[in-house]
């Protein structure tokens, strides 16, 4: 239906995504086929029919590449000055050498020490959640006539939260860590470059070369200065 061979950008068919294919641009808005979306780009005097192609992960049985979850414990002892650093140490994002801070450990789930108990054995796990997505911009061969892979751009999503329990002064009893999360957003270098997006797809496209991927990178998550969770982008 989509006229284009998903196995070309790697999708595996035993995962799910979300695919919406665009034919708009902020740079041409007209249309080049009467039966598909699309627009017409000029490239060296020779008009393109061209499309983008976005994919995104789907659901629960969305490819592991694309949305990758981990998990790590933060506290090794239950005294409080250890509790009390914990709680001050900063949480960041760095992708592609660009550190986004995400705030402290006390910011991002709302608690001091004062709220924890003298003697009490706490948990605080650190929770980095990842998700990118891809937008391809596909170049219509008329003797194929199919759609062909030229340049793809992303963005990834990077989340970070706090979870775990600690005995309440007040409450007397344990509790568990406020659910809050925080998050950052970073685009590959070249993603609000549309006329980078078309001329390189065209290239790519004349040369019969793979499709030229602008990417983030893999995404590690900090605290304070220590990596805990990396996640790859391998794909």
């Amino acid at each position: 239906m989509l006229n284009t061979d998903l196995r070309e950008i790697g999708l595996d068919p035993q995962y799910s995504y979300l695919i919406i294919i665009d034919g708009n641009d902020p740079e041409c808005h007209t249309t080049s086929r009467a039966d598909t979306s699309a627009f017409n780009y000029t490239y060296n005097g020779v008009i393109y029919a061209m499309r983008y192609m976005y994919v995104y992960p789907g659901d629960d049985e969305a490819d592991p590449e694309f949305s990758q979850a981990s998990s790590v414990n933060l506290l090794t002892s239950s005294v409080e000055n250890i509790i009390n650093n914990c709680l001050n140490t900063a949480i960041s994002a760095v992708i592609s050498a660009i550190s986004a801070p995400l705030g402290t450990v006390s910011s991002i789930c709302g608690l001091s020490i004062d709220a924890f108990g003298a003697s009490s054995a706490s948990t605080l796990d650190l929770y980095g959640g990842t998700n990118w997505s891809r937008v391809y911009t596909q170049v219509y061969d008329i003797y194929e006539q199919s759609w062909m892979y030229g340049s793809s751009v992303e963005y990834v999503i990077a989340t970070s939260k706090i979870e775990g329990q600690y005995y309440s002064r007040t409450l007397n009893k344990y509790v568990s860590v406020p659910d809050d999360e925080e998050s950052t957003t970073t685009y590959s270098s070249n993603y609000n470059n549309f006329t980078w997006r078309k001329n390189t797809a065209v290239q790519r496209y004349l040369a019969g070369l793979p499709c030229m991927k602008d990417t983030t990178g893999h995404v590690y998550y900090k605290y304070g200065g220590s990596t805990k969770i990396t996640h790859y982008e391998f794909f």
